[in-house]
């Protein structure tokens, strides 16, 4: 499938402004529903803006949007600069620092590639008049939700973490 999905891909090229018109979908959906005036929110934008934008190196908008309770800790990344955090995971960390490691290596999916790769191909069927955006978002985040990230890339997150974290103020 990946070898398919890369052919595909040199045939009908996807570049970073269909990552960034698909992480412009996935913004405006987070955005209305933001509960105005959140102070949890107002400090993750702090931090993103204090702590991690700087380390970026791809042309989005980068956001992290507090979801609320799903159930468990977790963080995403989505195409497009979107990063996504759990009431669950914000009350489990101690730290400011802690904070910053989960969402620097959500960044680091974002910056090596990996949440695109995994939608590219559902970029490619929209791009062959397969549907609307939106619906290509939906498409794409399920696949994000059903299936985790190989080791490896895991790894490159982490690794990506760890480097941010070491010309960062934090211990």
């Amino acid at each position: 499938i990946q070898m398919v999905d890369r052919l595909a891909s040199r045939v009908v090229p996807i570049h970073d402004i269909d990552e960034r018109m698909l992480g412009d979908t996935y913004r405006r959906r987070y955005e209305a529903q933001l509960i105005p005036g959140d102070p949890t929110q107002a400090y993750l934008d702090r931090l993103v803006q204090q702590q991690l934008v700087g380390h970026a190196r791809r042309p989005f908008p980068y956001r992290v949007y507090r979801i609320g309770p799903i159930g468990g800790p977790n963080a995403m990344a989505l195409p497009g600069g979107v990063i996504l955090i759990s009431d669950e995971m914000l009350k489990l960390v101690d730290s400011e620092a802690e904070l910053v490691a989960i969402l620097a290596h959500e960044l680091g999916h974002v910056e090596l590639g990996h949440c695109f790769d995994r939608v590219r191909f559902e970029l490619l069927l929209q791009r062959s008049g397969a549907g609307p955006l939106g619906e290509i978002a939906d498409a794409a985040i399920h696949v994000l939700l059903q299936q985790s990230y190989s080791k490896t890339a895991e790894q490159e997150a982490d690794d990506y973490s760890y480097n941010l974290l070491l010309s960062s103020p934090y211990d």
